[in-house]
């Protein structure tokens, strides 16, 4: 990211709270900015060639873990969040050295019964973790004023740093290694690169951000549950990266965007909005494939060609 445009990136987030105002709009504009960070750290796993069905249990970890610390122990939300989200690296570090031997379809399903795992543990420690009912009156990290004003602005700068970090780590050597695992894993291996421990760091990363999302989610919300973590948000993080364009990093930020938003406008729709998105799903896969990203290089193209015709009737 150039010097001007992370300028820019920086006077839109500190301006965006302010100009939004109402108080729905500002809840929607903090649960976007998350959204986005789930997605772009689960691209990170996408960059190693790994497909995932389990972040949402990854973000729970550290719901749970930031929460069960500030409740149960009286600690700080300040250090609970960044503890939750090592909790939740930790973990995956733990469950990916043996996992990540597995590849393909194997993997996400490996990642998929871990998610569901989760959910059980987390259903039936109804003493410790509430059970069902989730935990309730978690605290607002002290310090922040009341209002979702605020927050809105810890979480942009919660947003600012993740993606400025998963975007150096995308442009750094370790970056490139990762795209060279996913485009060939066995050529890699060859040239002596030992690809298992550079999956094994990403996996950690992704998962850490994860985690730490979901801590800033949990203090946020003040509640919540094991419905807040189940396979289908998992999904849902798959579809703000796929609609939104997982080649490009702008992708899943412009796919969070849209879809949150679109969410909103279809509530009322209850059920049917997983009809909804797997409709704009289908229709994203069949006219463009390279996500909602694309649309500008095709309104360029459509633009030069205009342009072109314009200059030479």
């Amino acid at each position: 990211m150039k010097r001007n445009e992370f300028l820019i990136f920086i006077v839109a987030l500190a301006i965006l709270p302010y100009l939004i105002q109402d108080p729905y709009w500002l809840h929607v504009y903090i649960i976007t900015c998350l959204n986005i960070c789930l997605a772009v750290s689960l691209r990170v796993l996408w960059n190693v060639g790994l497909l995932s069905c389990g972040h949402a249990a990854f973000m729970g970890l550290g719901a749970y873990a930031s929460a069960l610390l500030a409740l149960k122990a009286g600690i700080s939300p300040w250090l609970g969040m960044p503890l939750g989200a090592l909790f939740a690296g930790g973990v995956a570090i733990g469950l990916g050295y043996p996992a990540l031997r597995l590849t393909g379809i194997y993997f996400v399903i490996l990642s998929f019964a871990f998610n569901e795992v989760f959910f059980l543990i987390t259903t039936r420690l109804r003493e410790f973790a509430g059970g069902p009912s989730g935990l309730v009156s978690i605290p607002r990290p002290g310090g922040l004023p009341p209002g979702k004003m605020a927050y809105a602005y810890f979480v942009s700068f919660v947003f600012l740093i993740t993606v400025v970090v998963l975007l150096r780590f995308e442009r750094s050597r370790v970056g490139r290694i990762w795209l060279a695992i996913r485009d060939n894993d066995l050529r890699s291996r060859c040239v002596g690169l030992q690809t298992t421990h550079y999956k094994l760091f990403a996996f950690g990363v992704s998962s850490f951000f994860a985690g730490l999302i979901g801590g800033v989610y949990a203090h946020y919300i003040a509640f919540i549950s094991p419905s807040d973590f189940t396979i289908w948000q998992s999904i849902y993080i798959q579809l703000y990266m796929i609609v939104g364009g997982v080649g490009n990093f702008l992708g899943p930020i412009v796919g969070s965007i849209a879809l949150t938003v679109l969410t909103e406008f279809i509530r009322a729709a209850g059920p049917l909005q997983s009809v909804v998105y797997g409709i704009l799903l289908a229709a994203v896969m069949l006219f463009l494939p390279g996500g909602l990203i694309a649309l500008g290089g095709h309104f360029s193209a459509l633009f030069r060609k205009r342009t072109g015709a314009a200059k030479n009737p």
